[in-house]
């Protein structure tokens, strides 16, 4: 079944045992509090890895401004930008502002992108935004003291295993032998 806003909701309320909600904008204190922080909540969330399906490639168009110094060229980053994960081709590059600046003429970046449909998020994407999002907002629901402690554990154990499952379906780059070793 598809991720939804109700659904990741729900799972965080039920995580810290209130009762769920039927719509994101119902006249409930619960419904009222998700639907004030949920697109924060999964902003940060994406911003804490490289998560596969928050992935977008794109080639910057050269801006018009010109940066007075240290560099050569200026790019507009994309206004769906939630950080960049590599600039190709570049290794001396910087974010100012809402621009990339750079010494090279092309600019290919690689970059997590905000908010994507919930339909495309992953299970433990999933997993991890609910235990944010109740960590979030247990104080507030319950009087449950030890929820939020117990959420952010929760929510760094989902976070430690999606790093440690994403590096395994990466290929592995191997260093060439050194020509020294090679003349042996």
């Amino acid at each position: 079944m598809a991720a939804s806003k109700v659904s990741i909701c729900n799972g965080a309320l039920i995580k810290i045992g209130v009762d769920p909600i039927d719509s994101i904008s119902e006249d409930t204190r619960q419904a009222e509090v998700l639907n004030r922080i949920y697109d924060n909540k999964l902003d940060y969330v994406l911003n804490k890895h490289d998560w596969d399906f928050a992935i977008k490639r794109d080639t910057l168009a050269q801006s018009t401004t010109v940066p007075e110094y240290e560099y050569t060229y200026c790019y507009q980053l994309p206004t769906d930008c939630i950080y960049i994960i590599d600039v190709y081709e570049d290794d001396d590059w910087k974010v100012e502002g809402n621009f990339i600046l750079s010494d090279e003429e092309t600019c290919q970046i690689k970059y997590i992108y905000a908010r994507p449909s919930e339909a495309y998020l992953s299970p433990i994407f999933c997993e991890a935004l609910e235990f944010y999002i109740a960590a979030s907002v247990c104080n507030l629901l319950t009087d449950d003291k030890g929820s939020y402690d117990r959420m952010m554990d929760g929510y760094n154990k989902v976070i430690k295993d999606a790093k440690w499952r994403d590096s395994l379906q990466k290929a592995t780059k191997y260093m060439k032998e050194p020509t020294v070793i090679t003349v042996r």
